[in-house]
């Protein structure tokens, strides 16, 4: 029996597409940085793993100096114009009339708390963010976490992401995974829905 749905964050909830490329051009134009690494290669990630995957050969204090000034531009600026939850996120209140909403986030808390509120998304049971965990996703240590902060054993769970990293997690974990259709994962293989209502079947 499901008694708790896992969601990722990023492009699965929340659709920042836009405002991250828009914001990534911006410092890219002020720190006159070479990316390394197309953009798609970072989907999923967190802002530092982002960097570092971006930017290999740069310094670690160059690195550090792109990442705070990414977060200062994208939170404070790109994220608060460009960014919105998408329409099927209304969907949540239903679901939480049957089992537990969890979220699980490559993002920082401070940042993840600020745009909950903006948005009116405070309705999860737990939410396990960067802070709470020594490796991001693709590492299933996020999910592990919520199993045991909630007594819940991995076939009592369904995880609710958008790409590689959220399958990988997911599998490892031993939890089943849906990937909520998206234009960015048109090509992943996996057990896809088309609306957070068909997990009201499960």
């Amino acid at each position: 029996m499901i008694k708790a749905l896992f969601f990722d964050f990023d492009n699965t909830l929340f659709d920042n597409t836009a405002a991250v490329e828009r914001a990534f051009t911006h410092c890219v134009a002020k720190f006159k940085f070479v990316p390394e690494a197309p953009l798609s290669a970072v989907s999923g990630k967190s802002v530092d793993a982002a960097v570092e995957t971006l930017f290999p050969s740069r310094s670690i204090e160059e690195k550090r100096e792109f990442s705070d000034y990414f977060k200062a531009k994208y939170y404070g600026f790109y994220a608060t114009i460009l960014a919105k939850p998408f329409p099927e996120v209304v969907e949540l209140l239903e679901l939480k009339k049957k089992f537990s909403l969890v979220l699980i986030t490559n993002q920082e808390r401070q940042y993840l708390q600020k745009t909950l509120d903006d948005h009116s998304l405070n309705v999860f049971d737990l939410i396990v963010s960067r802070d709470d965990v020594s490796a991001e996703k693709p590492s299933p240590e996020g999910i592990l976490h919520a199993l045991q902060m909630l007594s819940l054993q991995p076939s009592e769970v369904v995880f609710v992401g958008d790409s590689i990293q959220d399958v990988t997690a997911a599998k490892a974990a031993g939890v089943k995974c849906f990937i909520i259709k998206r234009k960015e994962n048109q090509s992943l293989r996996a057990r896809k829905i088309s609306s957070f209502k068909d997990l009201l079947k499960l």
